[in-house]
């Protein structure tokens, strides 16, 4: 888990972020020897009072080294894109995006919990279309559309048969879990 104290890469001193990269590389080296094929990694928080360009640029930083690292062993990294509830700096499609354009690695892919486009009145549908072969995992929840409690598919709000139906259209292959991490 790295979207808290004292593991955050986005938030806090060098020591902290250090360690924090170092968490995940131990992460994905157990991964890697479980055959688990990738780390699915997410960028948190970085503080309120962060400018959009020193996020950014610690994002880029803290992605190269991982995605360095995950070239080296064989592994692909899968960023989670938060809701705004969690994080201030990849919450959406087009942040996403971003991320991916500042870090080409053919190691680095995402994903998407439905809660996060759903909260923020995004398609979910926008993260296929925009990401294409670059989105590998699915978290299923339901949501209340209000916040980033994560209720039990079919407790919430979200029209889930529709957006089944629509990722089954797709074509989508890639992996799905459901994720509850709140109230359960």
């Amino acid at each position: 888990e790295t979207t808290g104290y004292p593991y955050n890469m986005m938030l806090g001193d060098e020591h902290m972020r250090r360690e924090s990269l170092d968490m995940i590389k131990l992460a994905m080296d157990m991964a890697k020897e479980m055959n688990a094929g990738y780390t699915l990694i997410s960028a948190a928080h970085a503080g309120y009072l962060t400018p959009p360009n020193v996020i950014w640029g610690r994002l880029a930083e803290n992605l190269s080294e991982l995605c360095e690292y995950a070239e080296n062993i064989g592994m692909d990294l899968i960023l989670e894109p938060l809701t705004p509830y969690e994080s201030n700096v990849v919450c959406n499609a087009n942040d996403v995006l971003h991320a991916l354009a500042l870090v080409p690695s053919p190691r680095l892919f995402s994903m998407v919990d439905i809660c996060a486009p759903y909260v923020q009145a995004e398609p979910v549908m926008s993260y296929f279309d925009k990401l294409g072969d670059k989105l590998r995992h699915l978290h299923i929840v339901d949501s209340d559309g209000a916040s980033d409690t994560h209720y039990i598919p079919g407790e919430g709000k979200m029209p889930l048969r529709e957006l089944m139906r629509d990722i089954i259209d797709r074509g989508y292959e890639g992996y799905c879990t459901v994720e509850l991490v709140t109230m359960y």
